[in-house]
This record gives structure tokens, C-alpha cells and sequence, in this order.
């Protein structure tokens, strides 16, 4: 899901880049690109079904914009675009739907009270506030999760079913710096953009100063 930063430039090309850069789907239930590239404006959908442990599970997903932009239009009632999301995936034959969000709290858990009239909505995965959330789920609200900022904590989520009925189970995951980066990611990401940033900033690696306060 693309959160507001995606937008954050009044010209498309950095979300174009992005998008043309990635190996997986952007999904936005609520937002239509016109960037002036069909082939990028085509890689927003407004969700998919994928099938986890031999379970479908409907995947939708909702965000918003800082600001107006000529390149994206964002409808705002998030709410009733995400009842009738749910609808459109229940007919598809989704057992479980999980929200993927980029929305504040108060919005997440309105959209998570959907699970009263869409018994199969079963996780919102959230984003934006930056910082570990987890409200659990009840008989009538959904799960909601939100990671801190940089992955410094994720969650991970399980799917299982109950006399039939999908439940998922969340726990939190401190991502410590002592774990090995995968060694795709290093090259293919981490050294791939250090390299442009040095191009750019040849003084990047240099030290230009120590501080005895921690900062």
C-alpha cells in the first residue's frame, strides 16, 4: 500500500520510479493514478486474492494523501469504500480479509467494526502512526497491527481456522542489528542505493563530527 510520503512530490516521478522498481503489487482501493505512464498507473489495483495455507484470503487496501495532486485522485470515505470492498471479495469466495491500511488509528478502527456485518474480516494491517500498536480482536472488531518506524519491531501473523472460522494470531518481532541482512537485499537494495547516494554525496561516509551526547 502506498502511504502519504508516496505523494509527498507535486510530480509523479518518484512514485513512478517506485512503482517500476518493485516486484510486487500496489494495492489501493481508493486511489486512481493518471502519472502520465500507463504502465505504472496499471500496477494500482484495488486488491487481490492469495492463497495462504490452502486458505483464500481477500486483500484490499486503503490510504491517503497529504495533499491534492494532479497525478493521483484519493477518495476519502475510506469506510464505505472498504464495506464495499469486502462485499466485491466475500462473492469471490475469500474466507478470511485482511485491510491493508495507511490510515491514523481512529480510522483503523472504524474500518476494523466492519467485522460485524463482514464476519470474514479478520486482520488490519495498519501503517502511519510509526510507532507498535496491536489492538486485539474481538467478537465484533478485528485485529489491528502497526509496526514501528525503520522495522525496528514488525509483526508476524499467523492464519489458522477454528471449527472452520479463519482466526489469526499476531506477535511482535524486535528486529536487532545483529540479524544478517539477506544477502539479495544487501546487493540488490542497500548497496544499489548507497552506490547513487555516494555519486550524489561524495562526502557521505565521511565523519564531519563527534558529539559526547547521545543524540
Amino acid at each position: 500500500v502506498a502511504g502519504n510520503h508516496e505523494f509527498d512530490e507535486r510530480r509523479p516521478g518518484m512514485l513512478v520510479g517506485a512503482i517500476k522498481a518493485s516486484r510486487f503489487p500496489w494495492l489501493a482501493a481508493n486511489v486512481r493514478l493518471n502519472t502520465g505512464d500507463a504502465a505504472a498507473d496499471r500496477r494500482f489495483v484495488p486488491d487481490t486474492v492469495v492463497t495462504v495455507g490452502g486458505m483464500r484470503v481477500g486483500v484490499f487496501s486503503v490510504t491517503f494523501l497529504d495533499s491534492p495532486r494532479e497525478y493521483a485522485q484519493a477518495d476519502t470515505a475510506v469506510v464505505a469504500i472498504a464495506d464495499r470492498k469486502m462485499r466485491e471479495l466475500e462473492q469471490r469466495g475469500a474466507e478470511a480479509i485482511v485491510a491493508l491500511t495507511h490510515l491514523d488509528l481512529a480510522a483503523d478502527r472504524r474500518i476494523a467494526a466492519l467485522k460485524r456485518t463482514h464476519p470474514r474480516l479478520v486482520w488490519v494491517a495498519g501503517g502511519h502512526e510509526h510507532y507498535l500498536i496491536h489492538d486485539p480482536a474481538t467478537d465484533s472488531t478485528a485485529l489491528i497491527t502497526k509496526g514501528d518506524s525503520n522495522a525496528r519491531r514488525v509483526w508476524r501473523v499467523a492464519f489458522s481456522r477454528r471449527g472452520g472460522t479463519p482466526v489469526v494470531r499476531a506477535d511482535s518481532v524486535k528486529v536487532y542489528a545483529s540479524i544478517p541482512l539477506d544477502p539479495a537485499y544487501q546487493a540488490q537494495v542497500v548497496e544499489k542505493y548507497r552506490g547513487e547516494i555516494r555519486e550524489k554525496v561524495p562526502f557521505f561516509d565521511a565523519r564531519i563530527g563527534t558529539s559526547a551526547t547521545r543524540l
